[in-house]
This record gives C-alpha cells, structure tokens and sequence, in this order.
C-alpha cells in the first residue's frame, strides 16, 4: 500500500496509528516520497513504521543509542539488535527493504544488512534503519502481467549464462570485484517483480559460492526454498546447493544433491559428485576415473574451491597408482589466493602423490614438510601418513610407531582422523602384543564413538583379540597373574556357548598348574552356577570339588558336587564324583558315613579311599588289610614299578605300626630283592629289617621315608595328571 507523503519537509514523519495490516511493500514515482508500513507486534494498538527515501523510522520508545552487533553462527550474517523495554513490541513479520531485512522479533528489532552501510540508529523519535546516501529506492515498475524485465534499463534477474554448476563464470569478476558486484546483485532485487527475486536470489547465491562463502550461499538458498519450494526439485537449485554442501562438509547431503537426474550432464556437477562419493568411500580409486580430470575445471576457480576439490581429487587418484595425474591436479591447485594453511595442504598432497609413485624418500620429506606448515589437520594427517609408510618400510619398530601415533592423539580432533587413529593404534598393540592396552583403546573408541557406522568391526576385533588370547593360546605368552587380570578386566567378552566354555576351562587349566586354586574355582564355579547344564555342569562340578579338595576345603568341595548334580550322568563321572564326596566327608570327620558310600565297591579307588581313611584314623591292622589287597606282586623277573613300590613302602609301613612281624618277614622275603632296585629300597629295608637288629627308632623311619609323605592315595594320579596335562584332563 502507497501512503500519502507528509506536506511539511521532515526527512522522518510517523504514521499514524491505524488497524490497517499491510501485506506488501508498494512503490510509486520518483517525484512522489516512498512510504510503505508494516506490523509491529505489541500488547497495544499495534504501532506502524514509516520507510521515505533517506531512512526508515520505527517510533518505540527508550531505544538504546547503539545496537548490538553478533554473527549468526549458522550462516555468517553480521545481526544488529535494538532491544527496547516495552513488552512485546517487536516485528511480527520479517520485512525485506532496500539494502536490509527485518527479522521477526517477539520484543525489539534485528537487523541483517544487505548491503554495505546498513545499519540500525536510535534517538528520541525511534529506532531508524538507514544507510549512507539513503535506502535504495524502486523504480517504476512494469504493468501487472507485462513481460519480467520490462521495465527501465531490462529490469529484471541478473541471470548468468551456463549450465547448472558453473563456478568460473559465477565469480563476476573474483576477489577484487565481489563488493561491487555483490552491491549489483542486491541492488537489483529493488528493480524486479516478487516471482524474479527468487531467480536474483539463486543468482546471489551462486557468487557467494563462486568466491568461497558456502554458508552463506546455504543462508540464500534456505530463504529460496522456503518461498519457493518448488525450485528446490530444479538443477539449477541442486547444484549451487550441493557444492555448497560439499564445501560445509556435509558429504552425503551433496552427493543427494549432484545425483539428481537433471545434473546428469553438467560436467562440473559430475566432478563434484564423484568427490562426494570419494569422500564417503573406503575405496576412493574408484572415483580416479572422473576426478584425473579435475585440473581442466580447477583452474579459475576461487582458492578455497579449488583446494576442497583438489585435495579429494588427489586422494582418490593416488590411491589409483597415478602419480602423474595426481601431480597435475596439484598443479592446477597451485594458484592465487593460497593462504599459509593451503601450502600446507598441497605440501601433504605432494606426499601423497610421490608414496603412489613410488619415491619413498621424497613422500617422507614432504610429509615432514606438511607437519611444520600452518595446516593444523595437515600436520597431523600427513604425520600419522609418514608413521605409516615408515612402519611399512621398515624404518621404525611397531613400537616406535605406537609412541609417535600416541603423540597424535590429541593433534587433530576433526573429521574422521581421531577414530581412525585409534582403531589403527589398536590394531599396532594388538600386533605388538600389547593386549590389554589394545582392548582397553578398542574399549575407549566403542565408548566415544557409539554413533559411529565402524563400531561394530572394532566390536568384533575386540572380540576375535579375547579369542585369541584364550581360546587361540596367545595369553599362553603372559603369565598366569596378568592372564587372570586379563580375563577379568575383558570377561564381558567372553562369548556365549561352547567357544565360552572352552575359553574357561583353558583359563582355569592354566590357573590351576601354577597354584593359582581359588581363581580356577573362581571361574569353575561360576560356570556351573551360570554357564552349564546337564552332563558338562556334573563335569565341571567334579574338577570343582577336586580343586577344594586339593585346597584342604572339604566343605566348599561338598557344595560343588551339591551345586552340579544332575541325573543320568556317565558311569565313570558318576563314581569319580561318589569318590569325590567319600573324599570331603572323611576330612570333614565323618567317617561312618564317607565308608558307607563305598562299603561294596572293591574298585582300586575304593581300596584306596578305605586305605586312606583306615591311615589317617590309625587303624593300622585295617590299614594292612585294604593294602595288601592292591598289592600284587609283578610276574617272573620284571621289575616293580615306581607305584607298587610306593605302596609296598605304605605296607611296610602299616605292618611296623602295626607290630606285623609276620607280614614284615613275608614282605621282605617276596619283595626285598626285587625292592633293592628301587628309589624306596633304603626305606623298605629298615622297615622290613629282622628284628633281632634292634628295635626300629619311629624318628629314623619317619626320615627314610620322609620322600613318601605318608599314604599316597587316591588323589596322587589325578594331582599329576592335573599337573601335567591340565586340570580338565582328570575327567
């Protein structure tokens, strides 16, 4: 709407109030004042804003005289904020003027400068926006449905000639001629109907990204699609949108963009599609194809450009094992407008492409170069590269890389660089047999790093390292304490099944060789309670209880065989576990009941249970008795054997406490010569000695067969067998 001018000559005048809500900035001839009002939001009768050819006045009172000044994060405008104290006073709709735009506010006024002296004032009248030689003003415009750009001089969208994705052309002139061309570019949105400023505003945006402002060609685009979401579906829109994208980082979001069907033959477009996908893929070569070509579209474009297409362009053509063609988009980085951080760029591309040649030396020396330039992520790219082809050369120790890759940690925290270090620290720990710093590292990335698509193989390494440590043999190599700490720090790791169990049973095999008792119960007795069922349960239950038995624990023992017991167990489990508990009642003094368990059983391990019992209560004539019934002697003129030997001795032994002389007179006589061959022959021939040598002194036997440790019973051959061939080999 068109209001009257004021007929005195003040350069402000207010409008007065009115209910009126105006929907659309108007214009009228140049011999008349331009007056147009808009809405502020207020808890009042809403209050109107007058806009005349030198400024625009909005009448709030007790504005501060200066406004605050704040760049938006996201797109990079330089904000100018007025605050005001009245509730609620503030724009209802944002508002485009000449060289600026009115944000909508709930309480206040914000402002984004457009073009160059924009700027926000206040004193007693208001708050006025104006800028040097006063607010643009329109001229005439064309007839309603006269053709766009009708008007004087072509009013109309600056439109540039070429395809959807044409950088060069969009740059206007480059570095030195952007403010004024970007003035020109703004200036005309005053001249053009509402349907062209969208066209004008794309066209802002392309210069914007032409001369290396990506976000704030991403701010223009935004408002375009906002207003027009229609053209997003356009190539034009998707390609200024998705090299923009590209140059935020955002590589997903570009590549979704370049794909679209109407980019298809725009070469540029491709270009920046295959760096896109190169970007995302763990196979970057496969993009060379395209991006060899890079250098014939590199050239004229602005620095910053020609650098995010470059670096990506050389990557992908180096993995490919072309030096040459990397060394030609390098050149065609080269350029104006290379900061310090550039050069240390193109010095980590320089490494790059001699590694794929082949020049070792010359790829380590402009790696090194890279790590003393200006480029922070350049630094430690091309540092943890030169670790590599070192390591690789054999130039350096694993270890030496693992202390120089530490160093890295901390040196570059962006992209994908510190998940990558990580995982590769871990995998040269791994290799250097450093475990447990490996699963620890790999512990860390899969907690930092939760979100992070290669998580699950860290998982899985983390998994197939605990593996190998105790199912492959690997933590044979450690000692049995850090093995057990191990397995502790990482028993989350242990897989379900039998792979689980089998892990377990090696551990606990290994703990219980080296003494190391109540760990192996530890690990024993938490499968039985959590892990095993059926005949494995009974199984490991026994190797349970003969460990407490071995321990002098005859109680914890009972609880084992009580825990495991399950039916229709095999017969030889069965009676190993009868023998078992016979075992823990006899130490527990309960005698009666341990012989009962075994009073028809004529096994040799129920002789030797009731031998052994029979000792430890000092019944020396039942002790004879139960012994000479494993005693048999050996045919013709073989030799005894170190067990029956063993055994004449506890016999010999049993008859002198005893007072047998005549079994003493029979033994010596069927197995003393036999017996003089023996390691026990000292011992057998004081304890069978005739007795008109004297009376035998208890202090001198008991030194003769000191060797022997009193009645070796049924437990001896399963302790040796745990001792030599592992726990779980007794059963």
């Amino acid at each position: 709407m068109v209001l009257p001018a004021p007929h005195d000559h003040d350069r402000r005048k207010r409008v007065h109030p009115s209910k009126v809500k105006y929907e659309h900035v108007g214009s009228v001839r140049n011999d008349r004042t331009h007056l147009t009002s808009q809405d502020i939001s207020t808890g009042q009768p809403p209050i109107r804003f007058l806009f005349i050819a030198v400024s625009l006045l909005i009448p709030v009172a007790n504005a501060p005289q200066k406004p605050i000044i704040f760049r938006d994060p996201e797109v990079g405008d330089m904000v100018q904020v007025m605050p005001v104290p009245a509730i609620g006073a503030g724009i209802k709709d944002s508002l485009l003027v000449p060289g600026a735009e009115l944000l909508a506010t709930g309480q206040g006024v914000a402002l984004v400068p457009l073009a160059d002296g924009a700027r926000l004032d206040a004193d007693r009248n208001g708050i006025e926006v104006s800028m040097p030689g006063g607010l643009y003003l329109s001229r005439d415009l064309p007839a309603p449905g006269s053709a766009p750009g009708a008007g004087p001089e072509g009013d109309g969208a600056l439109i540039s000639p070429g395809g959807p994705v044409d950088l060069s052309r969009w740059m206007r002139g480059g570095t030195d001629k952007f403010v004024p061309e970007h003035q020109k570019l703004m200036a005309r949105m005053a001249y053009i109907r509402p349907e062209e400023k969208n066209a004008q505003r794309l066209e802002v945006a392309r210069h914007y990204l032409a001369n290396g402002m990506a976000a704030e060609a991403l701010g223009i685009l935004r408002l375009i699609a906002q207003t027009d979401p229609a053209m997003v579906d356009t190539p034009n829109f998707a390609g200024v949108h998705g090299v923009a994208q590209y140059m935020m980082g955002r590589y997903p979001e570009a590549e979704r963009d370049l794909s679209q069907a109407g980019l298809a033959k725009d070469p540029q477009a491709q270009l920046w599609l295959a760096a896109a996908r190169s970007k995302q893929s763990d196979q970057p070569n496969k993009q060379a194809l395209l991006l060899r070509l890079a250098p014939d579209d590199m050239k004229g474009l602005h620095a910053r450009l020609r650098m995010a297409l470059g670096t990506e362009a050389v990557r992908s053509t180096a993995a490919a094992g072309d030096s040459k063609g990397a060394n030609r988009i390098i050149e065609a980085m080269n350029g104006p407008g290379l900061s310090p951080r550039d050069l240390g760029a193109i010095s980590h591309m320089q490494g790059i492409a001699a590694q794929a040649g082949k020049q070792w030396d010359q790829a380590i020396a402009k790696y090194r170069e890279a790590e003393d330039s200006a480029s922070r992520p350049d630094r430690a790219y091309a540092a943890r590269a030169r670790i590599e082809l070192q390591l690789k050369r054999g130039l350096i120790s694993a270890g030496e890389a693992i202390a120089q890759l530490e160093k890295l940690r901390f040196a570059w925290r962006g992209e994908d660089f510190e998940y990558q270090l990580l995982k590769r620290l871990s995998e040269l720990m791994v290799a250097d047999a450093r475990y447990a710093d490996a699963l620890r590292l790999m512990r860390t990335v899969v907690s930092n790093f939760p979100e992070h698509p290669d998580v699950p193989n860290v998982q899985q390494a983390m998994s197939d390292t605990f593996e190998k440590l105790f199912l492959g043999g690997l933590a044979d190599n450690l000692s049995a304490f850090a093995a057990i700490g191990l397995f502790d720090e990482f028993q989350d790791l242990t897989p379900s099944g039998t792979k689980g169990d089998e892990m377990i049973r090696k551990l606990a095999d290994r703990l219980a060789q080296v003494d190391l008792i109540d760990r192996s119960a530890d690990l024993l007795r938490h499968q039985v309670r959590f892990r095993l069922n059926g005949v494995e349960k009974a199984r490991v239950g026994a190797r349970l209880a003969f460990l407490q038995l071995s321990d002098r624990k005859p109680g914890p023992a009972l609880e084992a065989l009580d825990a495991s017991e399950v039916p229709d167990q095999p017969a030889d489990l069965y009676d190993q576990r009868r023998y078992m508990r016979v075992r823990a009642l006899a130490d527990l003094g309960r005698s009666a009941e341990a012989l009962a368990l075994i009073l028809n059983d004529n096994s040799d391990k129920a002789k030797e249970l009731r031998a052994e019992i029979f000792w430890e209560q000092k019944r020396w004539p039942e002790v004879v008795s139960a012994v000479e019934q494993m005693v048999e002697p050996p045919l013709g003129n073989l030799p005894i054997e170190p067990k029956l030997a063993r055994r004449l001795v506890d016999l010999a032994t049993a008859m002198t406490l005893a007072h047998d002389e005549r079994g003493l007179a029979r033994l010596r006589r069927n197995f003393g010569a036999k017996m003089a061959k023996t390691e026990f022959r000292e011992a057998f021939a004081l304890l069978t000695s005739e007795p008109e040598r004297g009376i035998i002194d208890p202090a001198s036997v008991a030194d003769k067969i000191k060797q022997v440790q009193s009645f070796q019973g049924f437990m001896a051959d399963w302790t040796k067998r745990m001792q030599t061939q592992g726990l779980s080999s007794i059963n």
